[in-house]
């Protein structure tokens, strides 16, 4: 019997109607455990029955396409821990390997992992060696839509290695970030090497072709070693990073949803060049200040910028940075692309070299005219690490080629950059646009509606919210109110059975007579251990200390005290137990002896030593007399032959107080 997932409810099968939570979920906790097991025993490929087993990385695909179906067909519900939990399912898979390793180690079969690299280069390098391997010509701009209009964005082809399907992945320009930007990496490389290879990184295909016994020898992970660790070492951080500018995964979330529709990063092209424009008032990459911001005036707004396109020249510009590509493996419009991102990230290029710890002006501090918070100072391209960097040389070289002059190219600059953010406003963030002045600030529309439809939806989920924990509440509290009423007619009720209790028995036994406490315990008890008495002490002495000094009480107390926890050791223990076992042994053989229990009086303690004296006296008169001994100690009262028989036939006075 076959069943579509389509037709399973949220509630299962066979489980009535309103089912609760608990059947609810143990419903979809046996189901798919059932459907587990039968994927490790029994699934075959394509569901013949003459087919061969399905593999184990198949298996766990169809396992998680159906986690991923139920988790969103059931989104609006409350969600299943079999399928939510990670923990639950990560245990279902262990169960679902396990059983593919049993039937491997039946069949004989060695149990392969099937997202396991064939080597170990490439399991660290990831997929570097597949990368290594683009071509110029698997580089191409391809048409991005946006609902109401296109644009041009770079696509990379890549052909994977293990089953040869080529895999198309389209890059869009970084939001904010120079050194994270493909686009500027690209045109980088190119700048700095011959654009007319084969590859688009030589070196690492080089590496990535290496051949072993006519089978794939990647060499990509050891080459990106030796090129990288040494100057990773050398890298130190000579501050905290900042919160406000996240980097890693963060940065690389370009997109921003609207609705159902993800936008991603418009770049400016040859049509941006020229015209009127006005940028934004600062940028993650300068600081907020005039001198340090070549977009502001000394008011701090943004200054309005009327530039010739000249945009031939700039196509004449393009053509010399690609003037080692011979063969045309480039093509024209990846070329604009590229070289619009050159001019987009430029500035931001420099102020990252200005930044550096060595950077200086040469000669700056021996001129008179030398003051270090001059604008133009700050601006200056004459330092070190800007004039020595071979990629400025480069680019300048090609200025000079295509006879453009500085101060076209950096009006080149400001249209690239006035563009890419008026264009790209929705997806870059806030702190990158205001800087304090609330002038000139461009926002796009769809941006304002769909922040503040997310507030309003966020709103209306909190009010609903509040509600149901103000019902919670409400029904909390009436429930601890009837609880509180029941408890203190519970008390009532224990109360008045007490009473009526204590009438009965009152009135069946009369009343009680008063307990009689066989001994009080002094304030002062001295420690057993203290007390001890001696070996050559006789019984009837030991007798009268036992009950005068309190004995129980001061080896309680010793017992208690910090020295028996943590001074004495184990065989220390043992002899004063065993001291005050025998010392209490011979006073239970004495009182046996005894005519009545020897009680406290009530007008003065000092009789009652007395008291204990002639009750000792008597008993060990008894004792003697049968033993014929002139002198009892408690070691050979507790040592007598015929003490266990002498036990039976004694008893203990009548007076005797139950302790």
């Amino acid at each position: 019997m076959s069943l579509k997932a389509v037709s399973i409810p949220y509630g299962g099968l066979g489980t009535g109607r309103n089912p609760s939570n608990k059947v609810v979920f143990e419903f979809w906790d046996l189901m798919i455990g059932a459907f587990v097991i039968y994927m490790g025993n029994h699934a075959k490929i394509a569901f013949d029955p003459e087919a061969g087993r399905l593999k184990q990385g198949t298996a766990s695909q169809y396992c998680s396409s159906v986690r991923g179906y139920f988790n969103n067909k059931f989104r609006n519900k409350d969600p299943i821990p079999i399928l939510y939990d990670d923990k639950q399912w990560s245990k279902l898979m262990s169960k679902l390997r396990g059983k593919y390793r049993e039937a491997n180690r039946a069949s004989g079969k060695p149990t392969v992992e099937g997202n396991e690299s064939s080597t170990r280069e490439d399991r660290e390098c990831g997929r570097g060696s597949e990368v290594s391997l683009i071509k110029p010509e698997d580089i191409r701009a391809v048409e991005a839509s946006e609902g109401i209009h296109q644009y041009h964005i770079i696509q990379v082809e890549v052909q994977r290695q293990k089953d040869g399907p080529l895999q198309n992945i389209a890059i869009y320009p970084h939001r904010d970030g120079v050194l994270e930007d493909y686009y500027f990496s690209l045109i980088y490389l190119l700048a700095m090497t011959a654009c007319n290879d084969r590859f688009v990184l030589p070196t690492f295909a080089a590496a990535a072709l290496k051949t072993k016994a006519e089978k794939s020898n990647s060499k990509v992970s050891s080459l990106w070693s030796g090129l990288f660790d040494d100057i990773r070492k050398k890298f130190e951080i000579v501050e905290q990073p900042s919160q406000w500018q996240p980097t890693g995964k963060v940065l690389s979330k370009w997109t921003h949803r609207i609705g159902d529709a993800i936008y991603g990063g418009q770049p400016p092209t040859f049509d941006d060049i020229g015209g009127s424009h006005s940028e934004p008032t600062s940028d993650s990459y300068y600081e907020n200040e005039p001198w340090m911001n070549p977009r502001l005036t000394w008011e701090g707004v943004p200054q309005d910028t009327l530039s010739d396109g000249n945009r031939d020249t700039l196509r004449k510009f393009t053509d010399v940075l690609f003037e080692d590509d011979t063969d045309n493996r480039w093509r024209p419009k990846v070329r604009e692309l590229l070289v619009l991102t050159l001019l987009l990230r430029y500035d931001q290029f420099c102020a990252v070299l200005r930044r550096h710890p060595n950077a200086y002006v040469p000669l700056a501090e021996a001129s008179r005219h030398y003051n270090p918070s001059d604008p133009l100072f700050e601006r200056s391209r004459d330092y070190t690490t800007i004039r020595n960097h071979l990629f400025v040389c480069r680019v300048e070289r090609a200025l000079e080629k295509a006879d453009v002059d500085t101060c076209v190219f950096n009006d080149w600059c400001k249209c690239a950059r006035s563009a890419f953010i008026e264009r790209n406003l929705i997806a870059i963030p806030d702190l990158s646009l205001y800087s304090g002045s609330n002038k000139r600030i461009m926002i796009d529309p769809r941006c304002l509606i769909d922040h503040l439809n997310s507030i309003s939806a966020l709103a209306q989920s909190n009010q609903h919210a509040v509600q149901q924990l103000r019902r919670q509440l409400s029904d909390m509290q009436e429930i601890m109110i009837h609880g509180l009423c029941l408890n203190q007619q519970l008390l009532k009720d224990l109360s008045l059975l007490s009473t009526s209790v204590r009438r009965m028995e009152n009135h069946l036994l009369g009343n009680r007579p008063k307990k009689v406490s066989p001994w009080s315990h002094p304030s002062n008890v001295t420690p057993f251990t203290v007390s001890a008495p001696s070996k050559n002490k006789s019984a009837s002495e030991v007798f009268v200390s036992f009950f005068y000094e309190d004995y129980c009480a001061g080896f309680e107390l010793d017992k208690k005290s910090e020295a028996w926890k943590e001074d004495m050791d184990m065989p220390e223990k043992k002899r004063i137990r065993d001291l005050f076992g025998k010392i209490k042994y011979a006073v239970k053989i004495f009182l046996m002896h005894s005519d009545e229990f020897p009680l406290i009086p009530d007008d003065s303690t000092k009789k009652y030593k007395e008291v204990l004296r002639r009750t000792a006296t008597a008993a060990e008169e008894r004792i003697r007399s049968s033993r014929e001994d002139r002198r009892i100690t408690v070691y050979t009262l507790v040592n007598l032959p015929n003490i266990k028989d002498l036990e039976k036939t004694l008893s203990l006075p009548t007076n005797t107080p139950i302790v």
